[in-house]
C-alpha cells in the first residue's frame, strides 16, 4: 500500500446572526462533504473562549457544506440554523460567513378540482402536511425539527420557520377516491420545494382530484397465498405522494386506494426494512421481480404478485 501526501488547507470564518447582523458567539459549526460524510462532528465547537470565529484545519481538496447551529436562548427561543457551500482547492479559505436564522414560513392552498355538490371541507381539514428534507442523511440530522402543518377547512396551510434546503412535500390521509396534484407550471409534488435563506417560496397551489384509481390483488409463493407480506407500489417518477404500501391479509390479498394516474412498479416482500424502498439503489436489485402497472384516472387494476423472500432480500449495513 502506497500513501500519497495530500495538500490540506484551513477554512476560517464566522457565524452571523441574521436578526442582528452581528457575529454569533454561541454557534456550533460542522463541516460535511458534499456527499454527506461528516468531516468534523458537532461536538467540536470553534466558538470557544468568547471568539466568534471558527477554524477548520487539515481539510483536503473537495466540495463541502458548512453547517452552523445557534442553540435557543431567552433572546432567541428557537434554534437558529444556516449553511453555506464551499469549494476547497490549494489555498486557505478566509472570511467564510455562515448566516443563521430561524427559518421562513412555507404556505399554500389545497382546492377541490371542478364543481362538486358535496362539501369536502371536513375531508380537507382532516389532512396533515409534512415536509421532509431531501438532503444527505448527515445534513438532515443537523437540521432543526420541522412541525407538520394542519390543513384548515378552506384548504390553507402553513409550515412555520422552515430552514433553507430542498424538501419533499406530502399530505395524508387522502379522502377516499381522491389524489393530490400540483396546480401551475411547477410540479412541487415531484420536484420538491426549495426554501432559501430568509426568503419564503411562492405559495404552493395543490388540487384534490376525484380521478384516483384502485389496485388490488394477491401475493403467492409456490402457488400458495402469503399472509403479512409487504406490498409496495413505486411510482416511476419517484413522486413521494404517489407511494402506496399495504399488508396482505390471511388469504394473501391486498388493496390500495386513492392511487394517482401514472406508471408504477409493484413489489411484494416477505420482509423489508422500513423506508428501504425509497432508495433507488436498493430497488435496482429487484427490478426484474416487480410488476409494471399503468394507472388511468378512475380505473381498477387487479394483479397477482410473486413473493420476494427474505433469503432474496439484500439488506444494507
Amino acid at each position: 500500500m502506497n500513501l500519497a501526501p495530500v495538500h490540506t488547507v484551513h477554512i476560517r470564518g464566522q457565524v452571523i446572526n441574521a436578526r442582528t447582523s452581528f457575529p454569533s458567539k454561541e454557534a456550533e459549526v460542522t463541516l460535511l462533504s458534499d456527499q454527506g460524510e461528516t468531516i468534523f462532528f458537532p461536538g467540536q465547537n470553534f466558538s470557544a473562549h468568547g471568539q466568534a470565529n471558527f477554524d477548520f484545519k487539515g481539510v483536503p481538496p473537495g466540495s463541502y457544506v458548512l453547517v452552523a447551529q445557534q442553540p435557543s436562548n431567552p433572546q432567541e427561543p428557537k434554534t437558529m440554523w444556516g449553511r453555506t457551500a464551499v469549494e476547497v482547492k490549494d489555498t486557505d479559505l478566509e472570511h467564510v460567513d455562515i448566516v443563521v436564522g430561524p427559518g421562513v414560513d412555507v404556505s399554500g392552498h389545497i382546492r377541490m378540482e371542478g364543481d362538486t355538490a358535496q362539501d369536502h371541507s371536513k375531508d380537507i381539514s382532516n389532512m396533515t402536511g409534512i415536509l421532509q428534507l431531501a438532503e444527505a442523511t448527515s445534513l438532515a440530522n443537523l437540521t432543526p425539527d420541522i412541525d407538520n402543518a394542519t390543513v384548515k377547512a378552506d384548504g390553507t396551510f402553513i409550515f412555520r420557520e422552515i430552514p433553507e434546503g430542498n424538501y419533499r412535500i406530502n399530505f395524508f390521509p387522502m379522502p377516499p377516491g381522491f389524489y393530490l396534484k400540483s396546480s401551475g407550471a411547477a410540479d412541487v409534488l415531484e420536484a420538491g420545494v426549495t426554501v432559501g435563506l430568509g426568503h419564503s417560496p411562492p405559495p404552493i397551489e395543490l388540487v384534490l382530484s376525484s380521478g384516483a384509481g384502485e389496485v388490488d390483488g394477491t401475493v403467492q409463493s409456490d402457488k400458495q397465498p402469503v399472509p403479512d407480506a409487504s406490498v409496495v407500489l413505486i411510482p416511476d417518477g419517484g413522486q413521494l405522494s404517489a407511494y402506496r404500501q399495504a399488508i396482505t391479509d390471511h388469504l394473501g390479498r391486498f388493496a390500495m386506494r386513492s392511487v394517482p394516474p401514472g406508471d408504477y412498479t409493484l413489489f411484494a416482500w416477505e420482509h423489508i426494512d422500513r423506508g428501504a424502498y425509497y432508495d433507488p439503489e436498493f430497488l435496482g436489485q429487484y427490478e426484474a421481480l416487480g410488476k409494471s402497472v399503468h394507472m388511468e384516472e378512475g380505473v381498477h387494476v387487479s394483479v397477482q404478485l410473486d413473493l420476494i423472500s427474505t433469503a432474496e432480500t439484500v439488506r444494507g449495513d
